[in-house]
């Protein structure tokens, strides 16, 4: 077995992989290796030659309660059906993980196919959505929207700083620049989606979707008042529509994201006035453990090493929670009254 990054040479084979896997289309594969992930950003394992699993690291940058990382986001995880269940991409992430932790990584996020799988490689659901359905009513748009089907059509920049504006609203998201919003765009469009905008002023609320039938799928949907909001759910053109709202634990698991520096997460993280406590984290997947004593000074928090018993006991999938504000289990609950929830808001698959 060979593991090692591709390169322009392995494309026919990563492509006829990501297909196999996934079913895309030719023109969204295409579209996602030149515009969104390049090759080159990867792991591929090969067994004489031929490119069994594979995964992509794509340049991401994250901000959690104002803090901002480099994160890189694993994309395209795939193992050909005919290679399965031989440990194939656990290697792969594990190589993945101890590469970006010796580059100085603190932090990694992907959105999974089953999160139960990604939990055994230390992430934790920091996310979670409601999916809603409504009955398109054209009486309810009140206001002008325009529609858009390729990368000509679509006011880029303005889209850019509208999703800025709106999604910085939220604790924990994905920052996005110009370049960002060009790849996930080239992508709508490149599978028959559609951006429907209402450009107001300096901003513009947006929805992007594909149509499947007589139903809408809104997978993006960015707006600055109800009337907005309303307009762009009920001008798709679709009998029904679907679209997803941040919500609360409990809800529909989305994004993960995995810590591969404790240390500087938590110094990051906002706590209560005075606080202090030591916390045992064990990373079991990359067998290391951490005993962090952590105290907050109006600022960034004092976090070191210490050999002083710990307050609390966790793995590392659920200090990812707790960096992001999210639910805790039981045994760390009391975490929250130290730790304050956060809301954060994803839009990211791929």
């Amino acid at each position: 077995m060979e593991i090692r990054g591709l390169s322009t040479k392995d494309y026919r084979q990563a492509k006829a992989l990501w297909k196999t896997c996934f079913g895309d289309s030719d023109a969204f594969i295409d579209t996602y290796f030149q515009y969104a992930a390049p090759i080159e950003k990867s792991l591929g394992l090969f067994s004489g030659g031929a490119l069994l699993s594979d995964l992509f690291m794509l340049d991401f940058k994250a901000v959690l309660s104002g803090a901002v990382y480099h994160a890189p986001f694993l994309a395209g995880c795939a193992t050909l059906p005919e290679a399965r269940k031989k440990d194939y991409m656990r290697t792969l992430i594990k190589q993945a993980l101890t590469q970006m932790k010796a580059r100085g990584i603190a932090v990694t996020f992907l959105h999974p196919f089953l999160h139960a799988f990604y939990r055994k490689f230390g992430y934790g659901t920091v996310a979670y959505v409601k999916t809603r359905n409504i009955t398109s009513d054209a009486r309810l748009i009140s206001r002008e929207v325009r529609h858009a089907r390729a990368v000509e059509q679509a006011p880029l920049a303005l889209l850019a700083r509208s999703y800025t504006a709106f999604i910085s609203g939220y604790d924990n998201y994905f920052a996005r620049g110009a370049g960002r919003m060009d790849a996930w765009v080239r992508l709508l469009f490149s599978d028959g989606g559609v951006l429907s905008y209402i450009a107001e002023g300096e901003t513009a609320a947006y929805a992007m979707y594909y149509v499947r039938g007589d139903t809408a799928e809104i997978f993006e949907l960015v707006y600055f008042d109800e009337a907005q909001k309303q307009s762009l759910l009920h001008s798709t053109g679709a009998k029904n529509v679907t679209f997803r709202t941040p919500a609360p634990a409990g809800e529909e698991e989305f994004t993960m994201m995995r810590a591969l520096d404790p240390a500087r997460l938590l110094a990051a993280c906002p706590m209560k006035e005075r606080a202090a406590l030591v916390l045992y984290i064990e990373d079991s997947f990359l067998e290391t453990e951490y005993r962090l004593a952590v105290e907050a000074a109006g600022g960034a928090n004092k976090v070191a090493m210490t050999d002083a018993p710990p307050d609390f006991s966790m793995d590392i999938g659920t200090l990812a929670q707790l960096v992001a504000g999210s639910c805790l289990p039981e045994g760390q609950k009391q975490l929250c009254g130290v730790f304050a929830p956060k809301i954060s808001c994803y839009f990211e698959q791929y």
